[in-house]
Parts: C-alpha cells; structure tokens; sequence
C-alpha cells in the first residue's frame, strides 16, 4: 500500500536501544519522547509528528500501550548498531515520507545511505575514541565523523561534551540537550519498599545503611576496577575484629561479574536485570555513601540520580561531574581525583565513619528543577522546527 503524505512533517527517530534495562541513552530517548508528550499536552499540538523507530518486540508492546508516550512506533528488524539497519532505516525513512530523521546516539549511516531528508544526530561523548578498541575508533572516524559533518544540526548534552566534540570535528554549532531526571526519584521510600527490596536473594544479607553502592558498568572508562581495589585495601586496613560493610555494583545490561572479585564476600555484584528503578532508588536512599569513579563521561546520570535520593556523594572530579552537580554546594560532595587510590580508600573510611554530608532536599530540588523532561522537550522540539521551519 503505498503511504500518503500528511500536512504534518512527520519526524522518525531512532528508539531501537530503548528496551527492558534503561542505560543512558535508552533514558535520554525516552526523556525526549516523554519531554515531547508533556509540551504537547501544554501547546495542544505539536507542529510535526514524532513516529518513535523501536525493535519489534518493543514496538509491539507499546503499542500495545497506546504508544510511545503517547506516539507513534515503528518497529525495526535490524539491531542498534548492525550494518543491516543502514539498508532498513534508510528505506523506512523513504517509504514513510520522513521530513526529519534523528539518531539520537552515534548510531550513523555510510554516505551511500544517508537519507533524502536532513537529518538530527546527537553525539553524548567521545569515550571510544579514548577508550574503546580498534573498531569503535574506526567507527567513530569513518561513518561517525562523515554523518555529524552533514547534518542539519548536531546536539549533545552538556558543555563538557560540546567543548570536546568541537575541537575534533568542524561545526559553527553545537547545540546542547542535557538528559532529564524522573521526579519519582525524590519520591520517599516506604518501609514495604525496603523490605521488598532487601529480601531479594541477593541482598537478603545486607543491611540498610551498612553498605557502599555504585550503579555503573564494566566499561574501562568507568573505573569500576579501581574503586574494587581500593575497597580492598579499605577491608585490610579495617582487620578483622570490625564491621566490614559491603560494596554493592549495579552493572545492570551486563554479564557476570569480573571473576577477579568472585570470591570477596564483601563485593556483591547484583545479577543482571534485578536493579529497576525502585530497586536502584531505594539502595540509593539506604547506601552509607554511593561512589562514582568514572575517569570520563559525557554527563553522567548516576550521580545526579543519587543526589535526587539524598544520598551521600563521593564522586570523581571530572569536568562532566562538575558540570552537572554545580547546584550543590562543596560540602554536599565528597570529591576524588579518579586515579587517586589513596583517596578512594580514605573515602570509604570516612563513608563508614558516617562523615560524610548528605544532599539537602533543597539541593535536589534545584536539581529536579534544571533537569526535566519537559525541558529536554523543549530543547528538542526548538531543534526541529528549526531545521523543518515550522512555527509553534
């Protein structure tokens, strides 16, 4: 059947890493399609029509459930990141009449496949060009770099990525999309929800308040290893005769644990799947402190997450993190040179010690303020009227 074109522009974007484990861009994705629905309700319409571009299982299941956010889906047989969605996606976005595409991630397509329409793409970081292997660096230097330089516009989410993005391609602009935080994160945690969540198999031994928690992932920039071995030394200098907390890792999305900490008792690695949003939200109310030692990140969501918990924060002091947690006044943040061990086992003694300062409500307040949906709608939203020249 062939399709008809609408009076509306109609914008496809790429939702395929949206699935069952929220990561980062599978969240700045769906912040983009909830920010979208939000300005919607207040305007009472948009001036184009959002169609959200999801693998099929997602697709079905949205649609199941009116949409995304309220939008329509597409459903895609081709994997994120797989050349068979250079064939696929470039004959949707002709078959579908698209006026605009957005990548929303630095899933790009090969000069031989770029669409007939302008085209949206969004680039978070750079970390693969200092951290991954050979083919993430070809990557980013032979399809990424090609497809930034020609679209109509190229966003990322913050000043710390910007910077960087323009001293490695040639832009006269880059516009800035920071992620959104759900406002259920400020939300108290009730005594069921704890319960709930400490009589899980896997923290059934754990008790509130008498743990150490970092939600990230195995990735080298992350420097997850680090912070595993400087806990190591903070369990030697503790002895045996004293109460030996617990370090918890989130590396939900991901295998197994590294099989170096497999036998370290005090190291709980969750299994994979079982650390949701309330799950996450209540370890982070619960922590004696949460600990990020990333060496690099473009934003940096965690933190900002737990902050909005009231959590204690001992964070590595990279641009990014300061960027993002500059609401919060210098006691609310315990601060650690990511390559200092020494400082990350001196931070677990004073986390212990209960000497570090919790975030004041009044801190994630203004957090919650600056980082919501509704303003990742709006940024998007001036972003695509502006390259389909359409009015509010």
């Amino acid at each position: 059947m062939k399709s008809v074109r609408t009076a509306v522009p109609k914008v496809m974007i790429d939702a395929r890493m949206v699935g069952p484990i929220p990561h980062g861009i599978a969240r700045f994705v769906d912040s983009i399609a909830l920010g979208l629905s939000q300005l919607q309700e207040r305007q009472g319409q948009l001036s184009y029509l959002p169609v959200f571009m999801m693998e099929h299982s997602q697709a079905k299941r949205r649609e199941a459930e009116g949409g995304f956010h309220g939008f329509p889906v597409l459903g895609m047989g081709s994997p994120f990141l797989s050349p068979k969605e250079w064939w696929e996606i470039s004959s949707r976005l002709r078959l579908g009449q698209a006026d605009l595409y957005h990548s929303p991630s630095f899933a790009s397509l090969p000069a031989g496949f770029w669409p007939r329409c302008p085209w949206v793409l969004t680039i978070h970081d750079l970390n693969h060009r200092t951290f991954g292997g050979w083919k993430e660096k070809l990557y980013y230097s032979t399809l990424l770099r090609p497809f930034a330089e020609r679209a109509a516009v190229l966003t990322t989410v913050s000043e710390t990525s910007r910077s960087e993005i323009f001293q490695w391609i040639e832009r006269s602009q880059i516009d800035v999309i920071p992620n959104s935080l759900s406002p259920k994160l400020a939300d108290p945690v009730s005594d069921a929800d704890v319960q709930a969540v400490f009589s899980k198999p896997e923290l059934s031994s754990i008790q509130p308040g008498k743990f150490f928690f970092c939600l990230s992932n195995p990735k080298p920039h992350k420097n997850a290893r680090a912070l595993a071995d400087s806990f190591q030394q903070f369990l030697k200098n503790l002895g045996q005769s004293q109460q030996r907390p617990k370090l918890i890792f989130s590396f939900d999305g991901f295998e197994d644990e590294p099989s170096a900490y497999r036998n370290i008792p005090e190291i709980v690695f969750l299994p994979k799947g079982s650390c949701d949003d309330r799950t996450s939200q209540v370890l982070l109310k619960s922590s004696a402190a949460f600990f990020f030692p990333s060496l690099y990140e473009g934003f940096g969501l965690p933190p900002l997450e737990a902050a909005l918990a009231g959590a204690r924060l001992v964070i590595s002091k990279i641009d990014a993190h300061l960027e993002a947690l500059r609401d919060l006044s210098p006691g609310e943040v315990h601060w650690v040179s990511p390559e200092d061990h020494h400082g990350w086992v001196q931070a677990f003694h004073r986390a212990m010690r209960d000497d570090l300062m919790a975030v004041r409500p009044e801190s994630g307040r203004r957090i919650l303020d600056r980082y919501t949906p509704l303003a990742t709608g709006q940024a998007v939203d001036r972003v695509y009227r502006s390259v389909l020249g359409t009015k509010k």
